[in-house]
């Protein structure tokens, strides 16, 4: 069995904006692949891994009753350099018609009060 590595990287979503990064809703795809695509709430993004100038420090914070602590956590001198892909929704083409024949709704047909199921029982 082989064994787990843990490894730590930047990840560079500059046109995300300034929106809050909750881990649970950052999905990855084809992280082994070169340009793996990160897809965070609505947004995908496409990365490359690339080396940074300088090192980036990762840090946790604790909440004490002094205050907000940060210990080191991890460093690491790679980064995700991602762009942002847009795109838009694959839709289903609808099936072709044949001339002269119009779509059809199943269902019953109203009758000449207009109702479509039948007449409704008086109280």
């Amino acid at each position: 069995m082989a064994e787990e590595e843990e490894v730590f990287v930047y990840l560079d979503l500059q046109q995300a904006g300034d929106a809050t990064i909750d881990l649970s809703q950052l999905r990855i795809l084809g992280l082994e692949t070169d340009r793996p695509v990160f897809v965070f709430k609505d947004m995908m993004f496409e990365g490359t891994l690339q080396d940074t100038v300088g090192t980036n420090i990762f840090f946790e914070t604790t909440l004490t009753e002094n205050g907000d602590t940060a210990s080191y956590r991890a460093h690491t001198s790679k980064r995700f350099a991602c762009t942002r892909l847009y795109g838009t929704p694959k839709v289903a083409p609808e099936p072709p018609q044949d001339e002269g024949q119009s779509a059809m709704v199943s269902g019953p047909d109203p009758g000449a009060d207009g109702e479509a199921y039948g007449p409704s029982a008086a109280p």
